[in-house]
């Protein structure tokens, strides 16, 4: 598995040392491969526990945050059975996430790099 950090997504901050990053990471990298692989039961239980571990997706949904509203889109496709619709899902979030890692990188280069203390895993 090779994680790398690129800014923070909404208000959701992450620490690549930090033992529940690394925790976080392995669960969306579970979570993405059980929806890959069609396995929602399996999926389910990797959404719940990374979402467990990650309180800000509340405040983040409440404020619009497209990564939440994205992340609870998956939870709901996951709920209902309904397979594509969680591929698409988990496809948007990664989207969120490249997109958040390229406007980061804008901006610390903009901003001196004051950015570069908030980080969110890409799983590759």
């Amino acid at each position: 598995m090779n994680v790398r950090s690129v800014g923070s997504v909404g208000n959701i901050e992450y620490n690549p040392t930090d033992s529940a990053f690394i925790q976080r990471a392995l669960n969306f990298r579970a979570l993405g491969q059980a929806v890959g692989a069609g396995d929602l039961s399996t999926a389910r239980l990797a959404y719940s526990a990374f979402k467990e571990m990650t309180p800000a997706l509340s405040a983040g949904q409440a404020n619009g945050d497209p990564f939440c509203t994205d992340f609870n889109a998956l939870g709901e496709a996951l709920n209902a059975g309904d397979t594509q619709a969680a591929r698409d899902a988990f496809r948007k979030l990664q989207k969120d996430i490249q997109r958040t890692g390229q406007d980061s990188h804008r901006q610390q280069y903009s901003d001196g790099g004051s950015n570069s203390g908030r980080r969110i895993p890409i799983i590759n």
